[in-house]
């Protein structure tokens, strides 16, 4: 939708360089009145917190976008007279009634959707947390008003039931009256109905039976024919009805004086909330803008400067636009560029500042990227300043503006200044034009300005704070290009043009012979610079070209790695699972055998022990056919100091040094040993390093088991295999009675002791130590 709104004052910065009609543009795209007029309204600020929060603001309504719309909230109405008005305590009418009850409901229903997405978008949750929640009020008000005004009779038991006797009331009289037409008036009627005056049941008689029909006359035709009387029998029933209608208007008067003073009740709220949807659809409405135009959030840098990549003036057709590259500030400094006319020099220069502009008020801008370093403030000398009602010429208007410029402008502000000097003698002109752009440097601002004279761009040229640019001007077409070409002197290229739009040879010949061969050889050499400069350009682009394809590469061929490493993790994972269910089903076996060691005789006993020493050879087995060849195709990192274990032999070292050709130097022992680093498998948990070489722990050791197991600062998974170990070695040995010390600590290792405990039925008895033992630190288990 369009809105016609009235703009506030502007700047004259502001003005020149059309910000209202970008505000415009966004403002269309407002879902309701309330966020336009905020938008159009919307002057830029320039201090970095601010400007960083508005961004932030539109960058997450836009992401919102992305995914999906925002509630519908566009019933929301500009409310605040009548709101404000009930807070004086006024009685409002019931058509402001219904709007503040629908803009309460659009209040809500974006605030619980923005407060839902807190965590993606605090700054617009911040807002939507001044939306007032006043459901109760909501449900009232809609419950009790229509959206024409009328109060409902659902707005109170008292008017619904007055409404019924009304009701009935008039369906008493017109049944009385109907029967009058039918029967004894039938004969004095113009017409068989009746009809109603001044509230007021009356028919329409004969004015020749005027007498015929007792009752009151209330009207007449203007012919005089037609006489309009109220029947003397329904009287008394019309001033009943009439009574009725009295105590009805004062009931919804009652109701329309107490919806009011409920709404002023929550003035304060409802003001605030109506502020806050009115910024929060400013907000949505730049972000569709953002949407449309394929804008991206500005990157903030220190400093007070702004780069541009690929940048299209935001009211110029896409279609039409030429993307501009440009960077001023900072280390860039400030910028004079020249070229011929319509090149494009006053777009580039209004491109920069409406950018700066657009920033301070929160827009998201129509470029490939753009980093900025917020400006102080933004002044700007550009288009035709000549005024014939305050008798200024062209140049004096341009010196009033730069005048208020030197009384303005400070270090860190950025100026624009458009044919620069130009209107007036061109030696003076140029002269004024350098003390100008000198002055202002001295000052610390940021310049941006064009010219056609060659003073200028000597000038510029020689003094460090400046570099030059120029408007790109393809000599062959005798037409501009519009592209911005950095460090290029920009001919103005007149003589040329001149000849292609059929001027005389011969005053292009005298023009030059005037110029002189010294300007001549100038402008030859200059020429040959801008054709440098634009090899230059195009071997960069190839370049950048080359670097995106190469670098498209590389992020396809570390996807394809990370994809390989992920199958090879799946491999690694399946094959534990694989040995880990082999390591299960031989720990049931060997279970097996020992409760049958408990009743064999010696020889048998033997033989049993002799299948649990296979067994166990089987469980190193399964735990080594985890392939070493999938984890070294991990390739993990090494680093020097850590521990490792070498594929060929299983023996563990550390590293040492990380030599520049890749090979890694590892202690084994009292050797020291170069290898490559896909030799080497990293031990990342020294409890699982430690299982592993348990595991070649000879069955003969366990006939020898300790009656002691130590579980302190074990984690929990360690600590159940070690008590499985234990546990089964002990009875393997014949032990009748063991100790196990996992301290006191919190108790979770004490707890794990006692459920695995349990749940073996091997176990006769189990007990705390006693003081002596070590007390609840230490379970005492005695075997059957």
């Amino acid at each position: 939708m369009r809105h016609n709104l009235a703009v506030p004052p502007r700047t004259h910065a502001e003005v020149v360089l059309e910000l209202d009609r970008v505000l415009a543009l966004a403002a269309a795209n407002c879902s309701t009145l309330l966020g336009a007029e905020f938008l159009i309204a919307t002057s830029p600020i320039y201090g970095r917190d601010v400007v960083e929060r508005r961004v932030s603001q539109t960058s997450e309504a836009l992401e919102l976008l992305r995914d999906s719309e925002p509630p519908i909230y566009s019933n929301a109405r500009d409310v605040k007279a009548a709101v404000g008005s009930a807070g004086k305590g006024s009685t409002i009418p019931g058509e402001e009634i219904f709007r503040v009850g629908e803009t309460l409901d659009a209040m809500m229903r974006l605030r619980k959707y923005l407060v839902g997405r807190r965590e993606d978008t605090p700054e617009l949750a911040r807002i939507s947390e001044q939306l007032p929640y006043l459901p109760e009020l909501q449900a009232e008000l809609h419950a009790s008003v229509s959206p024409e005004g009328e109060v409902l009779d659902s707005a109170s038991s008292v008017l619904a039931k007055i409404r019924g006797e009304k009701s009935a009331q008039a369906r008493r009289i017109a049944t009385r009256i109907q029967n009058l037409i039918n029967g004894s008036l039938k004969t004095y009627l113009q017409e068989p109905i009746y009809t109603i005056r001044d509230g007021r049941y009356v028919v329409p008689v004969k004015a020749q039976y005027k007498g015929k029909v007792p009752g009151i006359v209330h009207d007449a035709s203007g012919s005089g024919q037609t006489i309009f009387v109220e029947p003397e029998s329904v009287v008394s029933d019309s001033n009943k009805l009439r009574e009725i209608e009295s105590m009805e208007r004062e009931e919804v008067e009652r109701i329309l004086r107490s919806l009011s003073k409920k709404i002023g009740d929550q003035c304060d709220s409802i003001l605030c909330g109506i502020e806050s949807l009115s910024e929060l659809d400013s907000i949505f409405g730049k972000a569709r803008f953002a949407l449309d135009t394929d804008s991206v959030a500005p990157k903030f840098i220190d400093g007070n400067r702004i780069r541009i990549e690929s940048g299209h003036h935001p009211l110029i057709d896409r279609e039409q636009s030429v993307p501009i590259d440009v960077a001023i500030g900072g280390s860039y400094g400030s910028m004079l560029i020249t070229g011929p006319n319509t090149g494009g020099k006053t777009v580039t220069l209004k491109l920069i500042g409406l950018y700066a502009l657009m920033i301070g008020c929160g827009f998201l801008l129509p470029a490939s990227s753009v980093s900025y370093g917020p400006f102080g403030n933004v002044w700007a000398d550009i288009g035709d300043e000549q005024s014939l009602q305050q008798s200024l010429s062209t140049f004096s208007g341009h010196l009033r503006n730069i005048a208020t410029i030197f009384e303005n402008a400070k270090a860190g502000d950025l100026v624009l200044l458009d044919e620069i000097g130009a209107g007036t003698d061109p030696r003076e002109g140029a002269a004024l034009g350098q003390s100008i752009l000198n002055s202002l440097a001295n000052r610390g601002v940021v310049i941006a300005a064009s010219t056609h004279y060659g003073e200028l761009k000597a000038y510029a040229q020689s003094d460090a704070r400046f570099h030059c640019a120029a408007m790109e001007f393809d000599v062959a077409s005798l037409k501009p290009t519009y592209r911005l070409i950095a460090g290029a002197s920009g001919q103005s290229h007149a003589l040329e043009i001149s000849r292609r739009h059929g001027l005389p040879e011969s005053v292009v010949d005298d023009a030059e012979a005037i110029l002189g061969s010294e300007a001549a050889d100038e402008r030859v050499k200059s020429g040959e610079l801008d054709r440098l400069l634009q090899e230059a350009r195009q071997q960069r682009d190839e370049a950048v070209k080359l670097r995106h394809e190469a670098e498209g590469l590389m992020k396809k061929a570390e996807l394809d790695r990370e994809e390989q490493l992920e199958k090879l993790r799946r491999a690694r994972a399946r094959a534990e699972e694989i040995a880990n269910e082999a390591l299960r089903e031989a720990r049931q076996r060997y279970r097996e055998l020992l409760e049958a060691t408990r009743a064999a005789q010696t020889v048998e006993k033997e033989a049993i022990l002799q299948e649990a020493r296979k067994i166990e050879d089987d469980l190193r087995a399964a735990k080594s056919e985890i392939s070493p060849e999938i984890v070294a195709q991990q390739a993990p990192s090494v680093v020097a100091g850590m521990a490792v274990r070498l594929i060929s032999n299983n023996q563990v070292g550390q590293v040492l040094e990380i030599q520049k050709s890749g090979k890694v130097i590892v202690q084994v022992g009292a050797l020291k040993i170069s290898l490559k680093p896909n030799e080497l498998v990293p031990i990342e948990d020294s409890h699982k390093e430690s299982r592993r070489r348990s595991m070649s722990t000879s069955v003969h050791k366990t006939m020898h088991a300790s009656s002691e197991l130590h579980l302190r600062h074990m984690r929990a998974e360690d600590a159940i295999e070690s008590l499985e170990k234990f546990f089964d070695d002990a009875v393997l040995a014949g032990l009748h009675r063991v100790r196990i010390v996992h301290g006191k600590g919190s108790g979770v290792l004490r707890k794990i002791v006692r459920e695995f405990v349990a749940n073996r039925s091997d176990v006769l008895s189990v007990r705390d130590g006693d003081p002596g033992e070590g007390g609840t630190g230490v379970t005492v288990v005695n075997f059957k």
